[in-house]
């Protein structure tokens, strides 16, 4: 495995590790007069905005400007003084977890997606880290940005190759069955697996909604796969897609969710990418050049 490996996987890792911190920080109802209860819960929240700070900062450390350390700072700063400014009151200490630490704006949401344009995020992750209030919208521009980032993904060590695609990362039979199930459609168009390890796996798939993205997880004998699509090329054959979040001819991206069962997961992708429009398909009816056109 090299470097590059590992420091995917350690982000993975620092992600899911996050969003078991906040799971775990929900506030419980049954202490909202329990005094000595609310002084440990405050102690708790502190505690853990000074640890997902430090795993901020590791992350900006592998894969960003040294300049957004500064914000993290000024960010938790802040967040410190909201919590510290709700005294031990429930109410208040409730309102303000879910402000800072869970809230997502469906407008930031757009807005980061929006700047994913297949291989990578157009300007970086300033723009929407602008809009970003929560622990968890900062966390979902730091995810979008390394898993739509062709760069970081191909940089992983490459443990296998047919035509343009490719199997990359640790060595598993689920990831490897993925690989040998995808026939040559599209072949010149690079697919791009990587094997987290043995219950996580990435892809990309370059042309296929401009290069949508699967994110699998594996527990026991299923599959469950988030897909993002970048590029909404024919809005019509996007909603045939199972899972997919119903589009419309003005939407510019799109995302999915399925639930697979493992002994037919490498049998059931490669049917579901020739599924996804590619840019050929803007030009018949649904797609984007065509409905444009046809509406002047």
């Amino acid at each position: 495995m090299n470097d590059n490996f590992q420091k995917l996987n350690n982000f993975f890792q620092t992600d899911l590790h996050i969003k078991e911190l906040i799971s775990s920080l929900f506030p419980n109802p049954a202490d909202r007069l329990n005094k000595s209860a609310l002084f440990k819960y405050v102690d708790r929240l502190e505690d853990s905005l000074d640890k997902i700070e430090i795993s901020f900062n590791r992350i900006i450390n592998t894969y960003f400007s040294s300049d957004l350390k500064k914000y993290i700072e000024v960010v938790f700063d802040y967040y410190h003084q909201e919590i510290n400014s709700c005294g031990y009151d429930y109410d208040k200490l409730e309102n303000t977890f879910k402000k800072i630490f869970v809230s997502m704006s469906p407008e930031l949401i757009d807005i980061t997606n929006n700047e994913i344009k297949g291989y990578y995020m157009l300007s970086g992750v300033e723009k929407p880290l602008a809009k970003a209030t929560s622990i968890s919208e900062i966390l979902h521009i730091f995810h979008s940005y390394v898993l739509n980032n062709e760069n970081i993904l191909q940089s992983c060590n490459l443990l296998k190759q047919k035509a343009e695609t490719r199997l990359y990362g640790y060595p598993s039979q689920i990831a490897e069955n993925i690989f040998n199930s995808l026939d040559d459609y599209f072949s010149d168009s690079p697919k791009i697996i990587v094997s987290l390890n043995e219950t996580h796996i990435l892809m990309m798939l370059r042309d296929f909604g401009h290069a949508t993205t699967l994110d699998i997880n594996i527990e026991n004998d299923e599959a469950w796969i988030e897909y993002f699509i970048p590029k909404v090329c024919n809005y019509l054959m996007v909603n045939e897609l199972p899972g997919v979040r119903k589009v419309d001819k003005s939407s510019n991206w799109t995302k999915g969710t399925l639930r697979v069962k493992v002994s037919e997961l490498g049998k059931y992708l490669n049917n579901f990418i020739k599924m996804i429009p590619t840019d050929d398909e803007m030009f018949i009816k649904g797609g984007i050049v065509y409905e444009e056109r046809t509406s002047r």
